[in-house]
């Protein structure tokens, strides 16, 4: 189920991807072009086949794309939109490879731990089903760059920690923010997933930082309904606390412990979080346990070529 709101000169497409997540796109229309930004999944395809149309009848069709990241929920209809239009696909430096090797993109997203996850059909239809083929990315974006339609400019910023590559957009005269996945959902049954706690974190604080700095009134994200300034922050503090809370499910289930393996800990962070076991949540369980490393809270032992953690006795 799909449908578009106006949010004029933005307008926001919706899909629902089960009862309780929904992924946007949106679509910005200027005079003789139109831009959108990220392409949903492959079952959108009919969507953004008329979306292209009537652009076309208003003499505004599409000529660019932009990704925010690579996920497969955010680029599952760049190949279709760009064989049907010709558009040139803008995606932030990095993210490219993931964007034209849709097989590395799996490989390297769900497969990163095949002992603890391995592959099976289920897992390749839940990610392959939701993109159609390889799109070429035509312009590489970084911090800073200004993309222009008519009045308005989209600024790019970059905001790593969800992804390692991932871009925001800042359009200064609607006073609008625009984001991925920056900003992960914390009440639904899956742990969205993100990198290092500490760059989410950085990235968290830039976003704060840019509200006041360009007074923006709106927020419009990949997987929330649009959001005030306010609602913006309230959804901030909500991943400040989900993250610190995952690294006190790790230190409380390293003490008392001699020694304990990546895999114990993910199933209990993810049982104390009343959370799925799935593939995302265990990269996510690593890069806090690097983190936490660095910080001097605990220990890596390599131990008969396996790894292991320890509270560290300094702490």
């Amino acid at each position: 189920m799909s449908h578009m709101l106006s949010l004029d000169p933005i307008q926001r497409i919706k899909y629902f991807l089960t009862e309780e997540v929904f992924v946007n796109s949106y679509v910005i229309s200027g005079k003789t072009f139109s831009i959108l930004i990220d392409s949903g999944v492959s079952l959108m395809r009919n969507q953004y086949l008329q979306l292209i149309e009537n652009l076309n009848m208003k003499s505004q069709p599409l000529k660019l794309l932009i990704n925010t990241h690579a996920h497969h929920d955010h680029m599952g209809c760049n190949s279709i939109i760009q064989d049907a239009t010709g558009c040139l696909i803008i995606a932030l430096t990095g993210s490219q490879k993931w964007i034209e090797d849709i097989n590395l993109n799996y490989e390297e997203f769900a497969l990163a731990y095949p002992e603890l996850h391995p592959d099976s059909d289920s897992k390749r239809e839940d990610i392959f089903h939701s993109m159609v083929g390889n799109s070429k990315v035509n312009l590489l974006a970084q911090e800073g760059d200004t993309i222009r339609i008519d009045d308005l400019e989209l600024k790019v910023i970059e905001l790593p920690g969800h992804i390692e590559y991932e871009l925001g957009l800042i359009e200064s005269k609607t006073k609008t923010l625009i984001l991925g996945d920056i900003i992960v959902r914390t009440d639904i049954p899956i742990f969205p997933g993100h990198l290092r706690p500490s760059q989410l974190r950085r990235s968290l604080k830039k976003i704060e930082i840019l509200l006041e700095t360009y007074a923006i009134q709106r927020v419009l994200t990949g997987h929330f309904n649009p959001m005030s300034k306010e609602e913006t922050i309230n959804e901030v503090h909500k991943v400040y606390y989900y993250l610190s809370t995952i690294d006190e499910i790790i230190i409380n289930t390293l003490k008392g412990q001699n020694e304990t393996n990546l895999a114990t800990l993910w199933t209990n962070v993810c049982e104390g979080m009343n959370k799925e076991q799935e593939f995302r949540s265990i990269s996510m369980v690593y890069h806090h346990l690097l983190d936490l490393e660095e910080a001097g809270f605990i220990k890596k032992i390599d131990k008969n070529n396996e790894v292991f953690w320890r509270k560290n006795d300094n702490d």
